[in-house]
């Protein structure tokens, strides 16, 4: 839940509540659960929040800490619960203010802090045992903001505390000027200005700690989609060393400050998309002669650092470069008579300055290089702004209102042009005549403003939920979605319009076209088919397309947009009737409009059957070839009366081939163009990969991802070259005078159906990591993506035409699956949910988008009928989609290294900045990466990949940089990785790394151009090898590890980097 609203009461009657915790009229309190997580620990707070006549009003139920050893109760610590102050609680009304009230105590004792009902619009936030976190029940409830707008963090000292004034906050009801002008502005806000607080910790421990500086509310508010920080800090750390007592105390001071400073900058770069500093005045003051020195040695840091930061996430606001012209004196002074603290005109420009800060952050939160979104309370041990499990920078974008109905799971997606994504919603079974739900779902969401909508299709009498008698489910899946019309619309299918016709309740269309109308998407009227309609828009073609069965269109499937036409191309995955369309089919629809009144029409305009033919694979006389068709993907290229797609299939007794079509919209003929081919080569096993997910790239070449079971083969390209009328060429065209079944390959007296036709060429990369879910291709900026089964992402950037390509292949990436509640089934715990990744597509950005979705595994063995589908019905599981910047992938951002003595970074082997590829010349030219990122086998020795360490200080999951040959290393090829060093120094590397197959393998490491010793890797399974010390200079540094011939046959899991005492 979030809760968003302020209630301004009296302050007396609500003073009485806070000090006595007697809440009038408590309606049925809805409960949530809040957390804050730093140095491995989440510590996570339960809570209530009633409606009643002074507003909603938050209660602590419980208190709990999160570690590596797991989950205990921790209401017997002291916590402390802090709440803003009442709008009169500032100045003039109480000249001496404090920032905020607060209570210190357990959860049940005396004091307590869980027996104090706190008004939601004061903030209520509790500071962890350890001082490390706060953790905030309802931050970002301002008076005069809207749900859905940026929220910025503002975190300062007195400067910033200064900007209260008790007239103008009841006047206006919020807390001081910056609330006020950043909600003018168009923004939520959040502000923390406390007296004497540093940048880094004054060597405070426990509740104590939190007093000294302000990275416990930073870390707080990072839980809660803050779009952005803006800092101002600085003076109190300045007046820190300025008031050392000699030069040696004043140096000391300085380096403890610069190293804390550096540290600090650094989670908290890493922990948001957008960080504002704001530099402390640096002119002197009545304080300390030493202060404007030191000041200025702090100021230079902020300014040095976020000119180094490359992703413009950390940028400054310069203010002390203006204030030292605006001195207490000065012909307009912004300083009191302390030079340091504000004057009113001061206040005013103060104000000014941090709403200008604050809107570097409004379009923000900046989505990191992977970003997850969900419902609140559903993203597990992922947190916003940690890593992937892979290296990437992460978010996790919790949204309110999101909310999967139940019975559905998430399925294709396709964005709109204004950047609305849409999602189908799938039953649980994922096969459609078995419905799980009782209405047919799309799902929306706009990410720019954080809105989540469920869009349900109504029946032909006006119905958005149906029932099979007696009381079974009766929705229907959306089998996919596909932009049109520039992206104005979106266009879908319905596999098996399963409730038509019972009790009236209509019957559900099987093809329809949202639209946006007065400002929200949705189907308009006439803009949705039913089978027969279709099937009546055509006089010939209509009956082979859709039969006499209606309400059922032969499996309305997967569609693409052919490009010049503007034709939709549909799979057909069922039969039809008589034996000679016992296959799937292919029809082509023609969508036209919209008219004045919003209306398109939907019509037949091509039909194909794949023909019946004897299994190739058998000697039995009366087997026949088992097709569905799957999945259509339009060639960019084409052009009218030869526009080109493939198909590829559900093959159920026989090989699964891709073959090459071309349409001829002026007649509606469908050809096919190349024979059912496959690329020929063969698994370790002997068995002949077959062809699945595939697309086309603005060249037209194809990208096929060989397949076979679950099982993941090279991705292949055919190129598209000069003289070839279709993929393969000449020796790959299909024949008419042909059969189906005689187009066959055979190895070891094994026969299937398919004829080889080897690519143009193979990329290794994602070979070994997993089966492949499909391959996208971005027009605009023309890479391309794999997806793998449990979400992994590897982009692809090709150049070149033809046999002369070349490739750069990205960091790969995995966006954390393994620590969302995933295989989580509240309704039936014993029953396990199975996650299920599907394509979506590219944003106007460029970002990649696709789901993270869960269904119910079926209880019963296969084959499975239908009443045992029917107990997966209803089941709400948790769903996620997720963006990806290939950009960030092609070039990764610098990890940032601790500082302190002791610390240490953990950089994950396949998170390289390397991208080249090594071509090797050949029938097929193979395409091999340098740095080649393979699946880790758990049974690579005793200790899995997955291992945290002792202490949990580093999270790693199963990939490790391989080499495909089995031996690792890629021998003589030197793989880069960028770091970013605060302050030069010593750093130890160490590798968890092991052996295989080989001995004597060592890994070697450069800096720059400096060579280090290098670091036997011993034999047998994973363990972690010290390596040598290295010299890192101040800045971006880079390292390449390697292993020259001779020397290779280990596999790298991570690295990592201690700093020494120097």
């Amino acid at each position: 839940m979030t809760m968003s609203s302020r209630f301004l009461v009296p302050s007396v009657v609500l003073l009485l509540v806070l000090a006595t915790g007697a809440a009038p009229a408590w309606a049925d309190p809805v409960a949530g659960s809040s957390s804050c997580t730093a140095g491995g620990v989440t510590w996570r707070v339960a809570w209530t929040v009633s409606d009643s006549v002074y507003g909603p009003l938050a209660r602590v139920t419980g208190l709990t800490r999160t570690d590596a050893s797991g989950t205990t109760e921790a209401g017997a610590l002291r916590w402390e619960l802090r709440w803003d102050n009442l709008p009169g609680q500032w100045p003039p009304d109480t000249p001496q203010a404090v920032p905020f009230q607060h209570v210190t105590g357990t959860l049940t004792g005396t004091p307590a802090v869980g027996d104090r009902p706190v008004a939601t619009y004061l903030s209520p936030r509790l500071v962890t045992p350890d001082g490390g976190c706060q953790v905030y029940l309802s931050p970002y409830a301002n008076a005069h903001g809207q749900p859905g707008l940026p929220r910025v963090a503002v975190l300062g000292d007195s400067l910033l505390q200064q900007l209260n004034d008790s007239g103008y906050n009841a006047a206006h009801g919020m807390q001081g000027y910056v609330e006020g002008n950043l909600n003018t502005a168009g923004m939520l806000a959040e502000v923390e200005g406390q007296g004497g607080r540093r940048w880094t910790d004054d060597g405070g421990t426990g509740l104590a700690k939190a007093d000294g500086y302000l990275l416990d509310e930073f870390r707080g508010l990072g839980e809660h989609e803050t779009s952005g920080f803006v800092v101002a800090l600085g003076a109190n750390d300045a007046l820190h060393v300025a008031l050392g007592a000699t030069q040696q105390e004043r140096d000391a001071r300085w380096a403890a400050v610069y190293d804390k400073l550096v540290a600090v900058l650094g989670e908290m770069i890493a922990g948001t998309g957008c960080l504002v500093a704001i530099t402390a005045p640096q002119h002197g003051n009545v304080y300390s002669g030493d202060y404007a020195a030191a000041a200025t040695r702090l100021n230079d840091v902020l300014r040095w650092i976020a000119a180094a930061d490359g992703a413009d996430s950390f940028t400054l606001l310069d203010f002390a470069a203006e204030a030292g012209q605006h001195q207490h004196g000065a012909a307009q002074p912004w300083f009191d008579s302390d030079n340091l603290h504000l004057s009113t005109a001061g206040r005013l420009v103060y104000t000014a300055k941090i709403t200008e800060a604050a809107g570097r952050c409004r379009q923000t939160p900046a989505a990191r290089a992977v970003q997850v979104y969900g419902a609140p309370g559903t993203f597990g041990t992922l947190t916003d702004g940690g890593t992937a499990p892979t290296g990437q920078p992460i978010g996790a974008s919790p949204v309110p209102g999101w909310d999967v109905p139940p019975g559905q799971s998430a399925f294709f997606s396709a964005v709109a042009a204004d950047g609305t994504i849409f999602t189908a919603g799938l039953d649980h079974n994922a096969v459609f005549f078995f419905p799980t739900a009782d209405d047919s779902v799309i799902m929306s969401f706009d990410p720019a403003r954080r809105a989540y909508e469920n869009i349900r299709i109504r029946s032909t009498t006006g119905a958005t939920h149906g029932r099979h008698p007696p009381a079974s489910p009766g929705g229907s899946s959306i089998a996919d979605l596909q932009a049109i019309d520039g992206g104005d619309a979106i266009a879908f299918t319905v596999f098996a319009p399963n409730q038509s016709g019972h009790d009236g309740q209509g019957v559900w269309p099987t093809f329809g076209v949202l639209t946006k109308t007065g400002g929200r998407w949705q189907v308009a009227d006439g803009n949705q088919w039913t089978a027969a309609q279709l099937r009546d828009s055509h006089p010939t073609l209509g009956r082979a397309a859709c039969g006499d069965s209606a309400p059922y269109c032969r499996g309305m499937n997967e569609m693409s947009l052919l490009p010049a036409s503007k034709d939709l191309v549909v799979a057909q995955y069922t039969s039809g009737t008589g034996e000679e369309n016992k296959n799937g089919a292919i029809v082509v629809l023609r969508v036209e409009g919209p008219d004045a009144a919003g209306r398109y029409t939907a019509s037949i305009r091509g039909h194909y059957q794949l023909p019946r033919f004897p299994n190739p694979q058998t000697a039995a006389p009366d087997d026949y070839a088992d097709l569905s068709v799957l999945a259509v993907e339009a060639d960019p290229t084409g052009t009218l009366g030869d526009e080109r797609f493939t198909a590829v299939f559900d093959a159920w007794n026989v090989h699964n081939p891709v073959i090459e079509f071309s349409y001829d919209a002026a007649t509606g003929r469908i050809t096919p163009v190349s024979a059912p081919l496959i690329a020929g080569d063969r698994d370790d096993g002997g068995r002949f990969w077959g062809s699945s997910a595939g697309t086309y790239d603005g060249d037209g070449n194809l990208w096929i991802r060989r397949s076979r079971g679950f099982a993941n083969g090279p991705l292949a390209v055919y190129a598209r070259q000069p003289g070839r009328h279709n993929v393969g060429g000449q020796s790959c065209a299909y024949d008419p005078a042909k059969g189906w079944h005689e187009y066959t390959s055979s190895f070891g007296g094994t026969t299937v159906w398919g004829l080889t036709c080897p690519p143009d060429y193979d990329l290794l990369q994602g070979a070994e990591t997993g089966p492949t879910t499909g391959v996208a291709y971005d027009p605009e900026r023309g890479h391309l993506v794999t997806l793998g089964a449990s979400g992994e992402v590897l982009a692809i950037r090709p150049s070149g035409a033809g046999r002369a390509m070349s490739f750069t292949i990205g960091a790969f990436t995995d966006p954390g699956r393994s620590r969302l509640p995933v295989g989580a089934n509240p309704a039936d715990p014993a029953r396990k949910s199975v996650t299920d990744t599907r394509l979506g597509g590219f944003d106007a950005s460029g970002r990649f988008f696709y789901w993270l979705g869960q269904r119910v595994a079926p209880s019963c063995g296969a084959p499975v009928e239908g009443p045992c589908r029917t107990d997966n019905a209803y089941a709400e599981l948790d769903q996620w989609l997720v963006t990806v910047d290939p950009g960030a992938l092609f070039d990764p951002a610098p990890a940032i290294l601790p500082v302190e003595p002791g610390q240490r970074r953990t950089i994950e082997a396949e998170h390289t900045a390397t991208t080249a590829t090594t071509l090797t010349q050949g029938s097929t030219i193979t395409v091999d990466s340098h740095a080649f990122v393979h699946l880790c086998m758990w049974g690579w020795g005793t200790s899995q990949c997955a291992d945290k360490g002792a202490d949990n200080s580093y999270q790693t999951e199963g990939w490790v940089l391989a080499d495909d040959t089995g031996t690792a290393g890629h021998p003589g090829t030197p793989v880069a990785y960028k770091v970013f060093v605060p302050r030069g120094g010593e750093y130890t590397i160490a590798y968890r790394a092991r052996m295989r197959g080989a001995a004597g393998g060592r890994i070697h490491v450069r800096v720059g151009s400096t060579a280090y010793p290098a670091t036997t890797v011993a034999e047998g399974g994973w363990g972690v090898v010290t390596g040598p010390v290295l010299t890192l200079a101040a800045g971006e540094n880079t390292l390449t590890v390697s292993a020259p011939p001779g020397e290779a046959g280990w596999y790298l899991n991570w690295f990592s980097l201690t700093r020494g005492a120097s």
